[in-house]
């Protein structure tokens, strides 16, 4: 299960060592989202925004604010659909900038 308060660069590595199994997931919406492919945005710093909060979305990524820098999801899979690009989930479902990935919300500035 992803910790949104960890930094972009140790999500990045816990989904490519979680890759093909047991997979790195994070819950949307309720449902429980498996991360297959991601980069990151490596910064010294927090991202604005709460932890977990979809910053932007595109055909080409998700960025999600995490606990230092941006994670940008690439590849991803809905629970029983199959893995797919994130263009391919836009064209279907309504992935808003604003949405929360995890089970919890933080604030970011009280780390809470």
């Amino acid at each position: 299960r992803i910790d949104w308060r960890a930094p972009a660069a140790a999500i990045d590595r816990l989904v490519r060592a979680a890759t093909p199994w047991p997979t790195a997931y994070t819950e949307w919406r309720g449902r429980s989202l498996k991360l297959w492919v991601t980069s990151y945005e490596d910064r010294n710093h927090r991202a604005s925004g709460e932890l977990g909060e979809v910053l932007s979305a595109s055909p080409e990524s998700l960025v999600v604010a995490t606990g230092e820098g941006r994670l940008r999801i690439h590849e991803l899979q809905l629970a029983g659909r199959r893995r797919m690009t994130v263009g391919e989930l836009l064209a279907g479902h309504d992935v808003r900038v604003g949405d929360i990935l995890g089970g919890g919300t933080w604030n970011v500035e009280s780390g809470k």
